[in-house]
């Protein structure tokens, strides 16, 4: 059976270059000079060598949507061939911008994308993470992970309550609203101890 041909963040990016000069950073991966790539409006750094890709804060959103808006036809699709991914060995990278090392963080939780991100600067992608990436949104992971987040905030805020008040009374099906007389003999027999 011959394998499906998907029309990839890179064909989108090799079809799609409005204009390309080299760029100031270094490839954090291979340590090659990037290029300066634009797609309209979106300016995004790439490393010829490894396929790699950097997004400064909030461009992976833009790209995201950019790439979702310009989704092909079969046409174009049947005329493209998929990049094969690299496997590479897991290991931490300076960041191209500041230099610092990056994290490494499970994109949105539950993709299963390691991505490298920079807190202040932005994240690193490399070949065929963006595809990846781009899949788990369409499947709907993204809203699949803010449920999750809030059902943890919610079980989150219920221990927190639980750990300042005690036990709550639903908890104990025994539990009866305490009424005066339970509360004078509480404080005399505190009183008197």
């Amino acid at each position: 059976m011959p394998e499906e041909i998907q029309f990839t963040w890179q064909d989108f990016r090799r079809t799609n270059k409005t204009s390309e000069k080299p760029s100031a950073l270094s490839c954090p991966r291979c340590g090659r000079l990037m290029k300066e790539c634009a797609y309209g409006d979106l300016v995004l750094d790439e490393c010829a060598g490894c396929q790699g890709c950097w997004y400064d804060k909030g461009e992976l959103d833009r790209a995201v949507e950019r790439f979702r808006t310009g989704d092909p036809d079969d046409e174009v699709i049947n005329q493209v061939r998929r990049f094969p991914l690299t496997h590479l060995k897991v290991e931490y990278i300076h960041c191209p911008k500041c230099r610092a090392m990056m994290a490494r963080a499970n994109y949105e939780g539950i993709s299963g994308v390691m991505i490298d991100s920079c807190r202040a600067c932005g994240l690193w992608l490399d070949a065929g993470e963006f595809d990846k990436i781009y899949q788990f949104l369409k499947s709907g992971g993204a809203e699949l992970r803010k449920k999750q987040k809030q059902e943890q905030e919610k079980s989150d805020t219920m221990r927190k309550n639980t750990s300042i008040l005690g036990t709550p009374p639903h908890v104990n099906p025994d539990y009866t609203e305490p009424d005066l007389a339970d509360l004078a003999i509480w404080s005399l027999w505190r009183f008197f101890r």
